[in-house]
C-alpha cells in the first residue's frame, strides 16, 4: 500500500508541474503574458485551498479507497482538458479544477499510513512517500521535456493525463483498507464545528501550517516558474534544462530522509496521526503562497 500512495503522490505532483514545463512554449502559442501566466498558475492554489476541509469531510464520509479514485481520476481528466485548452479562460477553469481535484490526495495518504502502519512506523512510511515524490520529479522531469520538445506542449498534457487515468483504476483494484482497521466499516463521529476550533487552537497544526507555508514558497517556484526562467533567462535548450530541474528535487529528496531519520531517533513522543482527514486538510489549505502570485507579477511586470 505504501508503493501505491508513493505513486500516487508522484503522479499528482508531475500533474501540478506539467504546466510549469509547458510554459514556455504554451505562453508563446497562446501569446499569454506573464502576469496572466501568474495568474493561471495560481488558479490551481485558490480551488485546491477551497477544497482543503470540504475534501477531508468528503474522505471521512465515503471512504480512502472512493475518495482517492474519484480524486485521481478527475485531476487526471483535468490534465488532460489543458492540452485542448485554446485560451486563458479554458485554463484557468481546467487549472480550477485540478487544483480541487488533487485536495484529497495527502489527507488521503495520511489515512492509509494510519490504517497500514503502527504509531512508531508512520514517521518514516510518511517519509518514503515523501521522498519518492521528489525522486519521481527529479527522475520524470527530463523525460516531461523531452515530450514537449519532441512532440509539443499539448501532447505533453496528454500523456501525463493518459497516465493519472491508468493510475486510478490501478488503485481501484488494488487498495483495500486492512480488515480490523479502525477505517474499515466503523461509523466515525461527524466532524463539525467544535472539532475545527479545537484545531484551530492547536500549537501543533499552527506550526505544522507555517512550516508548510515556508517550504511550499520554494517548492511551488520550482514546479512553475524555474522551466521558464532557465529557458527565457538563462537561453537554456530544454534538454539541459530538464537535468537541471531535476537538482532542487534531488537535494529535497536527500533533506527529507536525512530529516525524518533525525525526527524518528531524537523524538521521545510516538506519533500521533489523527484519524480524521481534516487536521491534514487544514494544514494543507493554509500552506498555500502561491494564492499571492498574481500580485507579485502584477508589481514586476512593466
Amino acid at each position: 500500500m505504501l508503493a501505491l500512495i508513493s505513486a500516487g503522490t508522484v503522479i499528482n505532483y508531475l500533474d501540478r508541474t506539467v504546466l510549469g514545463i509547458a510554459a514556455p512554449q504554451m505562453s508563446s502559442g497562446l501569446h499569454l503574458s506573464p502576469t496572466v501566466m501568474g495568474i493561471v498558475f495560481s488558479a490551481f492554489s485558490w480551488s485546491y485551498a477551497a477544497a482543503q476541509l470540504p475534501g477531508g469531510w468528503l474522505l471521512d464520509r465515503i471512504g480512502t479507497r472512493v475518495a482517492y479514485f474519484l480524486a485521481v481520476t478527475f485531476w487526471s481528466a483535468f490534465t488532460l482538458l489543458q492540452g485542448l485548452a485554446r485560451g486563458v479562460v479554458s485554463l484557468v477553469g481546467f487549472r480550477l479544477g485540478l487544483g480541487m481535484s488533487e485536495a484529497p490526495c495527502f489527507p488521503a495518504n495520511n489515512r492509509v499510513v494510519g490504517a497500514w502502519f503502527r504509531a512508531h512506523e508512520r514517521a518514516k512510511a510518511t517519509a518514503v512517500y515523501t521522498v519518492g515524490e521528489y525522486l519521481g520529479l527529479a527522475c520524470f522531469g527530463p523525460l516531461l521535456f523531452w515530450i514537449s520538445d519532441r512532440y509539443g506542449w499539448r501532447a505533453l498534457f496528454l500523456v501525463v493525463g493518459a497516465v493519472g487515468m491508468a493510475f486510478g483504476a490501478a488503485w481501484w483494484l488494488l487498495y483495500r483498507d486492512p480488515p480490523g482497521s479502525r477505517l474499515h466499516g466503523d461509523s466515525r463521529a461527524p466532524v463539525g464545528w467544535n472539532q475545527l476550533r479545537r484545531l484551530l487552537r492547536s500549537r501543533r497544526i499552527w506550526g505544522a501550517s507555517l512550516g508548510q507555508f515556508g517550504g511550499n514558497s520554494t517548492l511551488v517556484f520550482f514546479l512553475t516558474w524555474f522551466p521558464s526562467y532557465l529557458a527565457k533567462d538563462r537561453n537554456i535548450d530544454s534538454h539541459r534544462a530538464g537535468w537541471f530541474t531535476a537538482l532542487p528535487y534531488l537535494a529535497a529528496a536527500a533533506e527529507s530522509s536525512l530529516a525524518a531519520g533525525r525526527l524518528t531517533r531524537y523524538s521521545g513522543e510516538p506519533d500521533r496521526s489523527t484519524s480524521h482527514a481534516s487536521s491534514q486538510s487544514y494544514v494543507d489549505c493554509s500552506a498555500h503562497p502561491q494564492l499571492f502570485w498574481p500580485i507579485r507579477c502584477a508589481a514586476t511586470w512593466p
